[in-house]
């Protein structure tokens, strides 16, 4: 039935006094998304009537589901799907045309398994009016080896989401509880991670909410932005369609797309410069159907005590925030640069910036893809310098039974790792002494600065299940200094990592199950993490 505002409020107006009270309670907790505060109500209210009559159109693919992105992967790199795939959240807009527009008469049986199964996640994820589903989360420790497929950061996770579609808007209300967090810093036990507002105008999507970003081609990690810490809360626009410029001059651009965002960091008790703002663009293009390339750039900017007006944020913009000093003949022969007082007050920002790609290509009957991620902390003649890297293979095929995904990546978060390597750089700064953090996590690789990760890891999805495993060598704080490593701190860890994952699938049921043996126990904040990690994984999707 068609249901009216007016009615939503009298709704509203009839809960009990206890219920009020327990909801002020609750929403008392999300400090770190106090504007999420009338949409908690406005879409709790929505929850407990029939809605109907509403336009179906989801916004995007969130990261986390290695499933369908490896789906989605198989059928870019045959060429059906024609936009840029490496900047999550994916929207749907382009995936859906694209799956459309496929001759299905003409595709092999291995691509059509993989477009009927993005197909049917398209009907589950974005083709409902309206989506409820519970999650619970169970480990013995917290989970700090974050990788793409990662869902779980607490101990104990308890989570329900509630989604409404319309034509051009959609809201989500995502509500966990966790117990025993890892970071002293951040002792919210209630969240709302996830919940956002998004509007479509134009071929831009609008969004207002706390949504995670995984910025790159790695599996394991992305080294400017990734799922490591919790989503900032803010303000995120999005191209819809990745159509190819319509100028005769640009077209060899290929599809397109543009994400960019801005928030406020939440440092906790440990943070620096309090209030301190992130800001984000990423630009991605593919000039051949085997080729993604994508431009990144994120800057924490602002915070109490520093200059965050029109002007600082136009020097931030150019880059013009590296410090100027002077040089001084009777200083080191005039070979040092003398930093001043007035420099330090006056640089708007701490940047990362840098590039990544994708190129497909394939032998026999598989298809494989060879990747990289460049990160400079710093700027040289308009260029990335100081940079880390992340460097992978990945081959990908069909049985009789399964589908398959093998990759081996490597990623090293020590500055200019490929030759000399500098330490105690990556992800800290001069002014933002906390670091490239939101609430005690990098916001980069999980795995934190001067860490070396080599793994090979192996994805098989049968028709109602799927495994997973990971063989993998870490080199955590490979200097030994560095007092604010956040996984390592003063001292070296070297350890072998193994993991393995199964997960069953019963209609809209999940269950899911991971064993990770590492060889050295670890100490993060007051936490002992143990040699091993057990996990389960509860999910109803209605």
């Amino acid at each position: 039935m068609q249901v009216s505002l007016q009615k939503i409020c009298v709704v509203s107006q009839e809960w009990s006094a206890t219920n009020k009270t327990v909801l002020q309670r609750i929403l008392s907790n999300f400090s770190c998304l106090r504007y999420t505060r009338r949409l908690f109500t406005f879409s709790l209210c929505l929850s407990l009537i029939e809605i109907s009559n509403f336009a179906v159109a989801g916004p995007w693919i969130e990261p986390g589901d290695e499933q369908l992105r490896h789906h989605i992967q198989v059928l870019a790199d045959a060429g059906i799907i024609t936009v840029p795939i490496t900047t999550w959240p994916l929207m749907w807009a382009g995936i859906k045309r694209d799956i459309d527009a496929a001759s299905r008469n003409r595709l092999s049986p291995d691509l059509l398994g993989s477009l009927n199964y993005v197909s049917f996640e398209f009907n589950e994820q974005a083709n409902r009016e309206q989506q409820l589903s519970y999650r619970i989360s169970v480990s013995n420790d917290p989970n700090i080896f974050r990788d793409f497929a990662s869902d779980q950061r607490e101990k104990y996770e308890l989570e329900t989401e509630y989604e409404l579609l319309g034509d051009w808007w959609a809201i989500k209300l995502d509500l966990n509880v966790v117990n025993d967090p890892l970071i002293e810093s951040d002792d919210s036990r209630f969240r709302a991670d996830g919940s956002y507002a998004s509007a479509v105008w134009g071929n831009w999507s609008w969004t207002i909410g706390a949504i995670d970003h995984w910025w790159g081609p790695g599996w394991e990690t992305s080294l400017i932005l990734s799922t490591s810490a919790r989503p900032v809360p803010g303000i995120t626009i999005q191209r819809n369609f990745s159509d190819a410029p319509e100028s005769k001059w640009l077209q060899w651009i290929g599809p397109w797309h543009l994400s960019a965002f801005a928030g406020k960091l939440d440092g906790g008790n440990a943070v620096t410069v309090p209030d301190a703002k992130l800001l984000g663009m990423r630009v991605g293009f593919k000039p051949l159907q085997s080729l993604e390339i994508n431009l990144s750039r994120t800057a924490q900017w602002g915070g109490d005590g520093r200059p965050q007006d029109l002007s600082s944020f136009w020097k931030m913009f150019i880059g013009k925030d590296n410090l100027d000093g002077y040089y001084d003949e009777n200083v080191g022969g005039g070979e040092v640069r003398i930093i001043t007082e007035e420099d330090i007050a006056n640089e708007p920002s701490n940047q990362l910036a840098g590039i990544d790609f994708r190129y497909n290509f394939n032998i026999a009957k598989s298809s494989n893809g060879f990747y990289g991620q460049l990160i400079g902390e710093d700027e040289s003649n308009y260029a990335p310098s100081l940079n880390t890297l992340l460097l992978g293979l990945e081959n990908s095929f069909k049985s009789q039974s399964a589908s398959h995904r093998f990759v081996f990546e490597v990623f090293d978060t020590s500055i200019d790792s490929y030759g000399d390597p500098i330490y105690n750089v990556a992800y800290r700064h001069g002014i933002y002494q906390s670091g490239y953090v939101n609430k005690g996590r990098i916001i980069g690789a999980w795995t934190d600065n001067d860490s070396r990760l080599i793994s090979l890891s192996g994805y098989h999805f049968f028709e109602s299940q799927s495994i997973g495993w990971r063989l993998g060598r870490l080199e955590l704080n490979r200097d030994g200094n560095g007092t604010a490593h956040l996984l390592s701190p003063e001292i070296a860890t070297e350890l072998k990592t193994i993991r393995l994952d199964y997960s069953r699938y019963w209609d809209r049921i999940k269950l899911s199950t991971s064993v990770t043996y590492n060889s050295e126990e670890l100490t993060v904040g007051l936490n002992e993490i143990g040699k091993t990690l057990g996990q389960f994984g509860f999910e109803y999707r209605l």
